[in-house]
């Protein structure tokens, strides 16, 4: 199971519309076989949206909660490796000053050997984490098939969903 972080979950509700349209893509082809998605990446996402009007969260929870109960997520929380490895590894020491969080993250997906769908410019640039980062904002991610719809009622709330507009701004303060 791939392994999506905040910046493509919440990119499906980008300002850009390339950014937007790559994010959907990467749910989308992955709908059937979901993601694993850690805690601390669903905390920035709640942060995001819980900065937003009432109106504008009344809007988008419903799609939120709809999507995570028929497209399958694995949430986790770290491992005690996990922990150390983003602590301790000289290879994630510029992720680590440039953000814990992302650091966390890139140590996961390195001790699983996963794949990672990112848009975080941290860890696009970081040597350690490239081979399994599988998306990028100049590039087309590789292995997403062109995606359509959600299925049944989960598009129209996704289309309700839309008042929330997010940018790049928005990871800085979450």
């Amino acid at each position: 199971m791939a392994v999506i972080d905040a910046t493509v979950f919440m990119g499906m509700h980008h300002a850009l519309n390339d950014r937007r349209q790559r994010a959907l893509k990467v749910v989308m082809s992955n709908f059937d076989e979901g993601f694993e998605i850690s805690f601390d990446q669903i905390g920035i996402c709640d942060s995001i949206v819980w900065r937003r009007p009432r109106e504008v969260q009344d809007a988008y929870y419903p799609f939120m909660d709809v999507l995570h109960t028929e497209m399958p997520f694995r949430r986790r929380g770290y491992s005690l490796a996990t922990i150390e490895r983003a602590a301790n590894d000289p290879q994630l020491a510029e992720i680590r000053t440039s953000s814990p969080s992302c650091a966390l993250l890139a140590a996961s997906v390195i001790e699983e050997s996963e794949l990672l769908y990112t848009f975080d410019p941290v860890l696009l640039k970081s040597q350690p984490t490239v081979r399994y980062v599988a998306c990028s904002y100049g590039t087309q991610p590789g292995g997403i098939r062109s995606g359509g719809s959600f299925p049944g009622e989960l598009q129209q709330l996704y289309n309700e969903s839309r008042s929330l507009v997010i940018t790049e701004n928005d990871f800085g303060h979450a």
